[in-house]
């Protein structure tokens, strides 16, 4: 074979390779965009399943969350209802120092009243 016939296969195999590797180009471009598809749906789909299904560990988390806020209204209500003692001892002591200041009151008048008379 001549250098002629190598030169002319090469200049041959010049816009057959372009060919081949624009049409093949292409055909791993569609490729590739069909796996990011797929992916792309695959995470969606195991979104919305990870959405629908939390993990245990959120659920006993949650759990652990729902006690604590049942400790804190207990702790709450028993404080509410020693304020309430309080104050209602309070109310009684004053009452009864308002009966006595009343009665001193009184026998104070009496006193002034058999002295006066």
């Amino acid at each position: 074979m001549t250098f002629w016939w190598h030169l002319t296969e090469l200049i041959l195999a010049i816009p057959l390779s372009a060919i081949i590797l624009g049409v093949g180009g292409n055909i791993i471009g569609n490729v590739l965009q069909s796996w990011e598809r797929r992916l792309k749906l695959r995470l969606r789909a195991e979104a919305r399943h990870a959405r629908s299904n939390p993990p245990a560990s959120l659920h006993k988390e949650v759990e652990a969350l729902r006690a604590e806020i049942a400790s804190l209204r207990d702790t709450t209500t028993q404080y509410d209802m020693t304020n309430d003692h309080i104050v209602q001892r309070i109310e009684e002591r004053l009452s009864r120092m308002e009966t006595r200041l009343a009665t001193r009151q009184a026998e104070s008048r009496r006193k002034i009243s058999r002295c006066s008379s």
